[in-house]
C-alpha cells in the first residue's frame, strides 16, 4: 500500500484461487460450487445458477466457469477454472445396452451391480448421492474381459436417488439407482 497525503491510496488485488473440479457427465445432479477462495465471492458461467453448477443446463463440452471476489477495499480479482460435462454413454470399452446395470432397482438393502467390459482393463465402480458427493467406491480385483457382478449393501445409504459410474481405463458409463427401504 502506497500513501501520500492529498493524493490516491492504492490497494493491492485480492489474491482469489479457484481450484479444479471433476469431470461431470450430463445426466448428474446439479451441485454446491465450494471451489474458490477466499470465501464470500460471486460464481458465474454457462450452467452456474446461484452458486450451483448444473450440468443438463451448461450442456455438453468444456465450460469456464469464473468465481470473483470483492474485498472491503472495493478491490475485485477473479479466477477461471474449466470443467468438462461428458455424455458418459460409455462407447468404446463399455458399449451396448447392457454395460451397466443395477438390480433390483429400486433397492431395499442389497444390490447387484452387473458390468461387462470387452478387455482386461482396471474398473472402479463410484457411487454418488443426488448432491453429487461420493458415498461408496469400489474397486474390484476382477478386471478381465466379461461379464461381472458386485454385490452392494446399501442398508447404510438414506433413501432416494443414487448415481452409479462405471470407470474401465478411460471410458465411462452411468446409470441411476433408487433405495426405498
Amino acid at each position: 500500500t502506497f500513501e501520500n497525503q492529498n493524493y490516491i491510496t492504492v490497494f493491492e488485488l485480492p489474491a482469489v484461487e479457484f481450484t479444479a473440479m471433476e469431470n461431470q457427465c450430463i445426466d448428474w445432479p446439479g451441485f454446491e460450487l465450494s471451489e474458490g477462495s477466499p470465501a464470500g465471492g460471486v460464481y458465474s458461467g454457462p450452467g452456474v445458477e446461484s452458486g450451483w453448477f448444473y450440468p443438463d443446463v451448461a450442456g455438453m463440452g468444456t465450460h469456464t466457469l469464473t468465481y470473483t471476489y470483492l474485498d472491503g477495499n472495493g478491490c475485485e480479482n477473479a479466477a477461471n477454472q474449466d470443467i468438462l460435462v461428458d455424455a458418459c454413454t460409455g462407447i468404446g470399452i463399455l458399449s451396448g445396452a447392457q454395460s451397466l446395470r443395477v438390480y433390483p432397482n429400486p433397492v431395499t438393502s442389497l444390490s447387484t451391480i452387473e458390468y461387462y467390459v470387452f478387455s482386461d482393463i482396471d474398473v472402479n465402480i463410484s457411487i454418488f448421492n443426488s448432491l453429487g458427493m461420493l458415498v461408496k467406491e469400489i474397486v474390484p480385483e476382477n478386471a478381465n474381459m466379461g461379464r461381472h457382478e458386485v454385490n452392494v449393501r446399501t442398508s447404510d445409504f438414506e433413501n432416494g436417488i443414487y448415481f452409479v459410474k462405471l470407470t474401465a481405463g478411460e471410458q465411462t458409463a452411468t446409470t441411476k439407482m433408487t433405495i426405498v427401504k
